[in-house]
């Protein structure tokens, strides 16, 4: 779990895996663009997406946006 509280500024992230060999990363991100929404959604899909991050090796990287939490799903080789 990965959280970014700024509203404006994306934040890198790069995570070096010790003793875990990930074979696949899925991802999912919450988030909210608009400061002032209702904190009730219409629907699911208005706040919860899919999100890519990269495995290479030992090394997992993404970029999370701004005012949003990533979940993030190692599995092994």
């Amino acid at each position: 779990v990965i959280a970014n509280g700024s509203w404006d500024k994306a934040v890198p992230c790069a995570v070096h895996l010790k003793s875990f060999a990930a074979g696949k990363a899925e991802g999912v991100v919450l988030s909210q663009d608009d400061e002032n929404a209702p904190p009730l959604l219409e629907s699911k899909d208005d706040a919860i997406h899919d999100f890519p991050v990269s495995v290479s090796g030992s090394d997992l990287k993404c970029d999370i946006p701004p005012h949003s939490v990533v979940f993030v799903t190692l599995k092994r080789r």
